[in-house]
């Protein structure tokens, strides 16, 4: 039950960064009719990188601890089912 137009005030470098793409996609669209998609991608991997709290956290552990050749043990049990929307 998300409206398509809503007041945004965001405060975050994510929030204020993926407020200004949402407008350029509506500026090309409303001045040259161009349809502009996007993917998103849910987070961007590298070992220097440290977990942030994350739905990727999980593969940053194991990139991690692979580039320091130590083991990684997941904290999620080997019935669970991870998914997307």
């Amino acid at each position: 039950m998300t409206p398509q137009h809503t007041f945004m005030n965001p405060n975050t470098v994510y929030g204020i960064s993926k407020s200004a793409g949402e407008n350029w996609c509506n500026y090309y669209f409303e001045k040259h009719n161009v349809d502009v998609r996007s993917l998103r991608f849910p987070g961007l991997l590298g070992y220097k990188s440290d977990p942030g709290g994350g739905t990727t956290d999980y593969a940053l552990w194991a990139l991690k601890n692979a580039a320091h050749n130590a083991p990684y043990v997941s904290f999620l049990d080997e019935s669970t089912i991870l998914l997307t929307l």
